[in-house]
């Protein structure tokens, strides 16, 4: 047995998209408090069979990841996010790719369109590094893999170095 701890936790968001292929950029030096929750559909019933008590099933969920941290300008995942704080709707879809590190060093990671919400750009004292907060909320099932995410190579003419 092994705790994960959440400095093993990658947290991305798609900040361009071309040909259905989305370009990620990293939160993880931003956010220091991460917290999933699935916000899971129960249907609950009470068969006569169970004498009372109930039977319970997961039948849908909307999950969110919401992260907390520091708003550190510069930062392309989050510039990304806070220069759409005030638009709505496709103008806050996106994609998010969440990678764990496992004890033995095998990753498991996550990837699905998102909708980004509840931004929060300024808060704290004026002495203070402005805290961040936002929530990435997943717009259908998650793709679930046991691999490191594919690293595309893009060759651009005209940039040779010399």
């Amino acid at each position: 047995m092994s705790m994960l701890v959440q400095h093993g936790v990658s947290v991305e968001i798609g900040v361009s998209e071309s040909l259905g292929v989305w370009t990620y950029a990293e939160l993880d030096a931003t956010w220091d408090n991460l917290t999933e929750a699935l916000n899971e559909v129960i249907t609950q019933w009470f068969p006569a069979a169970n004498n009372g008590f109930a039977d319970n099933e997961v039948t849908g969920m909307a999950p969110v990841y919401t992260l907390t941290g520091k708003r550190i300008v510069g930062n392309t995942a989050q510039d990304f996010l806070f220069t759409k704080k005030y638009q709505i709707g496709s103008n806050r879809r996106s994609s998010i790719r969440i990678t764990k590190v496992r004890s033995d060093g095998t990753y498991n990671s996550i990837t699905c369109p998102c909708t980004f919400c509840n931004l929060v750009e300024m808060a704290g004292a004026s002495t203070d590094g402005s805290n961040f907060s936002a929530e990435l909320r997943l717009n259908g099932a998650p793709t679930l893999s046991d691999t490191l995410p594919e690293l595309k190579v893009v060759s651009v003419a005209g940039t040779a170095g010399k």
